[in-house]
């Protein structure tokens, strides 16, 4: 059984811009037969779903806990790799446009550049592998954004098999053989960071929490908001993908603990 697209289709199936869609058009579906009373309530159902997402701030209730889980600690003092993991990426759309495309996350390809930067002793892997059905990869949108970026392509190196976080962590580690001392930051979007981590805590790779792209704005948030279903609903999906995620690997064994956490040095994974 593929694991990975069993995990896609489950987290596609939970998601709750579909199930509020599938509540709705059943309920409208339902008025033609003799479930009316059924439909009914479905499609009730359904819209006091869209309007609480609209209204209540939903959106932070699932992301703020797995963005708050994994804080970006203080710069350290020597960094010897930089582990950046696919995220936004969008190989089909940048072969049939011709340039490298990347869709809302670009903090960490950010995050990636300044860190090289800072730390000019530093190698940089990135880890995404090829795209479903395209013949361009994540690592070639990522090759061409460092070039535009300006960065040296002798810093850089492409892991380009894996196909999901698990794959990620583990063909990287196989790649880089990171030393013992060694300090490896990991950079991907804040909302991932908790599986990221549980994963590396699994593979007992000690790498340091880079999060990138929050969505929440931490304890600060507010009652009412933004007010918009286009603005909220792609954070609650997002959020509940990665909550799916933890329930999987956890049961796959490739996390330790369902909702990893931040560990001593003396700790398990380090």
């Amino acid at each position: 059984m593929d694991i990975s697209a069993a995990s896609r289709a489950v987290a596609h199936f939970v998601e709750p811009g579909n199930l509020l869609a599938l509540l709705l058009a059943t309920g409208v579906a339902l008025q033609w037969t003799s479930y009316t009373r059924l439909g009914c309530w479905l499609a009730l159902t359904g819209t006091l779903g869209v309007l609480a997402i609209v209204v209540l701030p939903i959106d932070q209730w699932f992301a703020s806990p797995l963005e708050n889980r994994f804080p970006r600690p203080q710069w350290p003092d020597r960094v010897d790799g930089i582990l950046v993991l696919s995220a936004a990426q969008q190989p089909y759309i940048s072969t049939t446009r011709e340039i490298p495309v990347q869709h809302l996350a670009q903090g960490d390809m950010v995050a990636a550049v300044e860190l090289l930067r800072r730390y000019p002793q530093a190698r940089l892997l990135f880890s995404g592998g090829p795209s479903r059905g395209g013949r361009t990869s994540a690592a070639d949108v990522a090759r061409a954004i460092f070039e535009q970026l300006g960065v040296d392509a002798q810093r850089v190196t492409y892991e380009t098999q894996s196909r999901n976080t698990w794959e990620n962590l583990a063909f990287s580690q196989q790649l880089v053989q990171p030393k013992r001392g060694e300090t490896w930051l990991l950079v991907t979007r804040a909302l991932h960071m908790p599986r990221a981590m549980g994963v590396a805590q699994r593979l007992a790779w000690p790498v340091v929490p880079w999060p990138t792209d929050y969505v929440t704005p931490g304890s600060n948030w507010r009652l009412v908001h933004s007010m918009s279903l286009g603005r909220n609903l792609p954070t609650i999906d997002a959020a509940v993908h990665e909550w799916v995620g933890l329930l999987v690997y956890r049961l796959t064994d490739r996390t330790s603990t369902l909702f990893p956490a931040p560990v001593n040095d003396d700790g398990p994974g380090r």
